[in-house]
């Protein structure tokens, strides 16, 4: 969750979290292992509980995984 933050500067956050881990691979047992994400972003509305702000971000992140890519995807209250 960011606090006082528009959803350009989150989407940019999150863009240097997926190259962060995409050019930080992992050595597991012996074997480098690559890494990505997939990140989900959702603005707070007025009318929302966190349940539906969470709905959002996760449905977000899904889209994004269906579209294999490695982006941030804001998906708006309405």
């Amino acid at each position: 969750l960011l606090e006082r933050i528009d959803s350009d500067a989150a989407a940019e956050k999150a863009e240097r979290l997926i190259e962060a881990v995409g050019e930080s691979p992992v050595v597991l047992n012996e074997r480098r292992v690559q890494l990505s994400v997939s990140i989900g972003l959702a603005e707070l509305s007025a009318d929302d509980d966190a349940e539906t702000l969470i709905a959002r971000a996760d449905s977000a992140m899904y889209a994004r995984r269906a579209e294999a890519r490695a982006t941030p995807q804001l998906r708006s209250a309405r």
